[in-house]
């Protein structure tokens, strides 16, 4: 009976060992900090926004694609920013 069960769990533990081999290679086990954090800025932008209401515009789709940088996720983006004083 102890031979079965070995057999058993050698089984469980070769296949959790290629399962996790096959989620290592295919990069899904893990996302790197700054794809996150590059998402995070795009998502708070009034460009994606008036994306999802359905405005797909080259102009707009351009601007989402270069507001997805994690060094502007502290920046406030304004739709008409304020010029100064004339």
């Amino acid at each position: 009976m102890s031979n079965s069960v070995s057999r058993s769990f050698q089984r469980r533990i070769a296949l959790a060992l290629a399962l996790g081999a096959i989620g290592l290679a295919t990069g899904c086990a893990s996302i790197p900090s700054r794809v996150w954090y590059n998402g995070q800025a795009m998502s708070s932008t009034w460009q994606y926004r008036d994306v999802l209401n359905g405005d797909r515009s080259p102009d707009k789709l351009r601007a989402l694609y270069y507001q997805s940088d994690a060094r502007l996720l502290g920046h406030r983006s304004v739709r008409y920013p304020y010029f100064g004083r004339w």
